[in-house]
């Protein structure tokens, strides 16, 4: 019995040592890790907007149905920015494009509230039918200008040299103020209503990319931004178009301004915008320039508005 016992324990040694010589051991199972349960990984930072098919066509439907609506048949495209697929200039027409007709009596003043529903005839002045007008043209063409209407606001209507007008609108979608020369809708015109320039810098899809924009992600705090520009270096074109290299010496020359969207073009094939969370800061004293760092990152994105 005690050799048959000891046989079967040499046995299962063999068969041990001969399953590890050919690895073939068995698992080993293992605890949960020391370093915890995995972390969440950070939202896509930049957010990018990039060049769509389907935004082209709903811009190219809307530029049509306008110039049809006007009698302007086969109309050809405008020239379109890259990227945001918004109008950059209007191209040769047979026949002008104008701004809708507003007469100056022809809106009611409406009383608020129910015990003062009745409707007392008013008056628009010129300065406020052109304005009305503009708004209807703007919400005519909003594929084409890349904007929503609850996002745009006049911010001036100017003579040009010219002696047309020109209409600026200012587009605010996100919590942060848009810089880098996007968000800007111009307008010009004539006092017979004729749409002699159209451009468009907007960021189209605003709505969601606002909310990308705000997904918590971590940030540099202003002392961070600045103190991160101490002992940097960066390339800047003076006003005679030279290329001069500057170092910010020292933190304190730094002032953060605030937290601004700053879209940036990409490189590559394919036209799109990377949008940054960033610090505009004042760098110098004196001759002080705008800098605008990353506030995620900490990278220089650009020198100058």
């Amino acid at each position: 019995m005690r050799t048959n016992k000891r046989s079967e324990r040499i046995l299962a040694l063999y068969l041990l040592l001969a399953a590890l010589a050919t690895g073939c051991a068995p698992a080993v199972t293992r605890g949960p890790s020391a370093e915890g349960p995995p972390r969440a990984s950070a939202p896509d930072y930049p957010v990018v907007l990039a060049e769509s098919e389907d935004r082209r066509k709903s811009a190219l439907d809307a530029w049509a149905s306008v110039t049809r609506a006007q009698g302007i048949e086969n109309a050809l495209a405008p020239q379109l920015q890259p990227a945001t697929v918004t109008v950059r200039s209007l191209p040769p027409l047979a026949a002008p494009l104008r701004l809708p007709s507003v007469v100056v009596a022809e809106v009611n003043r409406t009383g608020r509230g129910k015990k003062d529903a009745t409707e007392t005839s008013g008056v628009l002045t010129e300065e406020e039918a052109t304005r009305e007008s503009l708004r209807r043209f703007l919400l005519s063409l909003a594929p084409l200008l890349g904007v929503e209407a609850e996002y745009v606001s006049l911010v001036s209507i100017k003579d040009e040299q010219t002696g047309a007008k020109r209409a600026t609108y200012e587009q605010k979608p996100f919590f942060q103020p848009l810089r880098g020369g996007y968000g800007r809708i111009e307008i010009a015109f004539t006092d017979d209503r004729r749409v002699t320039a159209l451009t468009s810098t907007a960021i189209p899809d605003a709505g969601r990319l606002r909310t990308l924009l705000a997904l918590p992600r971590e940030r540099l705090t202003p002392q961070q931004a600045a103190a991160s520009l101490s002992g940097t270096s960066y390339i800047y074109t003076d006003a005679a178009g030279v290329q001069q290299r500057r170092t910010i010496g020292d933190a304190n020359l730094v002032s953060i301004r605030e937290l601004v969207v700053l879209p940036v073009e990409r490189t590559g094939d394919a036209p799109a915008l990377e949008l940054h969370l960033a610090w505009e800061a004042a760098v110098g004293n004196e001759s002080s320039q705008i800098v605008y760092v990353d506030a995620v990152t900490g990278e220089i994105l650009r020198v100058g508005i």
